[in-house]
């Protein structure tokens, strides 16, 4: 009876550089480089041992593919906050319709003492009835909605 062949741990390197941005990375490089004497700066031959070739490759590609990874953020964030002002547009309009108000403040409509669970769940109901009627597939929302948001960005 043979014994199972066991899978070759990854190097720590590996492990790490998803998590690693260009900067850390570099601050990972000089570290080794001080520590590491083949990797060292004053070494005569200036070969780097596997680690030090791994971290030197990781910083490479970190530094090549960061630009684009910031870029990709920054649209995350920019998407995101848009979605949250939209969301914001459509409680407010949902409660004035709700409450007949001329304006509203969903977090001081949230926090009022006397809203009961019952107003909250009515609430979400008309925001989903809302939200299948003038969805991706239905027809267009009323002018007071369209007019409220085409205050947002949207992206090209």
């Amino acid at each position: 009876m043979r014994k199972p062949k066991v899978a070759v741990a990854p190097a720590v390197t590996q492990i790490l550089a998803p998590l690693l941005d260009a900067r850390a990375a570099r601050k990972l490089y000089e570290a080794h480089t001080k520590g590491c004497v083949a990797c060292a700066p004053s070494s005569r031959t200036r070969r780097c041992c596997t680690d030090g070739g791994r971290i030197a490759h990781l910083v490479a590609h970190k530094q090549r593919t960061e630009p684009a990874r910031r870029a990709a953020l920054t649209v995350r964030e920019d998407l995101a906050e848009q979605r949250e002002r939209g969301l914001s547009i459509l409680r407010e309009a949902l409660i004035r319709a709700r409450t007949g108000a001329p304006t509203a403040y969903y977090e001081t409509w949230d926090q009022h003492p006397a809203r009961t669970v019952t107003d909250v769940l009515t609430l979400l109901a008309a925001a989903a009835a809302f939200a299948r009627h003038y969805g991706p597939a239905g027809t267009p929302p009323p002018s007071e909605f369209t007019a409220a948001t085409a205050r947002l960005e949207l992206p090209s």
